[in-house]
């Protein structure tokens, strides 16, 4: 007898979401049953919820969990064990489909991962042992949200002395402050409209904090550092200065187009269905999901433009 559970289905156009109770199959090998504690909410979400959906969906790819059962061949969890799952898969084999039975009789596969359920059953690939911890809701962005902000920092090589500038004190950029702070750099800047995420940033690191409603970044950024920043943390640029070697970068931020000078760019967005235009205008390849190929230090095609997240394959 299978495990009963909620789950979220997403299904339709734009978004149409259902809770439906389902009944999960047997637990097959490298598989791991899970009761979900607390699940992420990431911008591969707020993709998935604006495309049309051809079939009924399981979404969901970060969350801190409970072990209730492991599958043959899983070794490095236990029933019982506190863990976190994230969408960066470690080494091994694959395990299964999971084939789950829909209330109307339909039947859905998820793609890879589903967490917005009160339990799931997920490759093992994907679970991580967790240490004791007390607050399992906030413990359930470090799959993916943590990992994105503060892998593209560890993986652009930013180190003591290094200069860095972050726009947006969301998760991922206060992963990415915190991360810069233990890497030692100085100085580290944040922009963001909300003073309430600006002296969070603070809090973990930033040395210096910008209201961009107020006064313009890239002007005080150039007075902080005339010459440039070294690591400038951004989503979505509209142009890269330089061609064999990064000498800047311009994009759109809060109504302002900034202009920065620079000499390595990461680049950090979600899963997408198709390549956006302006990777493929850098010339950077992408495969359907938006998911750019980088080396074992994060370089994409481009020497100096670096990808982190799960935006990435490498």
């Amino acid at each position: 007898m299978g495990t009963r559970a909620r789950v979220v289905v997403l299904e339709g156009d734009f978004g149409v979401m259902k809770i439906e109770e389902v009944v999960l199959p047997p637990v097959g090998p490298r598989q791991v049953l899970l009761q979900v504690y607390a699940a992420g909410v990431s911008h591969v979400q707020l993709h998935q919820v604006a495309e049309t959906q051809d079939r009924p969906r399981l979404i969901g790819e970060e969350a801190v969990c409970r072990v209730m059962e492991a599958g043959p061949g899983v070794t490095h969890v236990a029933p019982g064990d506190l863990v976190v799952v994230s969408p960066y898969e470690a080494p091994g084999a694959p395990a299964g489909e999971v084939s789950i039975e829909l209330e109307d009789g339909a039947t859905t596969v998820p793609s890879r991962l589903f967490t917005f359920a009160t339990n799931a059953i997920i490759d093992a690939r994907f679970v991580y042992p967790l240490a004791k911890i007390t607050d399992r809701e906030a413990a359930a962005i470090l799959g993916s949200t943590v990992v994105d902000g503060a892998g593209a920092v560890l993986r652009a090589g930013v180190s003591s002395g290094s200069s860095v500038a972050i726009f947006g004190a969301s998760g991922t950029g206060l992963a990415a402050v915190e991360a810069a702070r233990n890497a030692g750099a100085s100085p580290i800047i944040v922009v963001d409209r909300s003073d309430k995420r600006l002296a969070i940033a603070a809090k973990l690191g930033a040395t210096e904090t910008i209201n961009a409603t107020t006064e313009a970044a890239s002007a005080r950024i150039r007075e902080l550092c005339p010459g440039g920043v070294a690591f400038l943390f951004e989503h979505k640029p509209v142009a890269i200065q330089g061609e064999d070697a990064v000498t800047g970068i311009s994009f759109n931020t809060h109504g302002e187009t900034v202009l920065l000078p620079c000499d390595k760019i990461i680049i950090a967005i979600g899963q997408v269905s198709r390549t956006p235009d302006w990777l493929t205008q850098l010339g950077i390849v992408a495969t359907e999901q938006g998911a750019m190929t980088v080396d074992e230090l994060g370089r994409t095609g481009h020497p100096k433009i670096y990808a982190g997240g799960d935006n990435t394959l490498g």
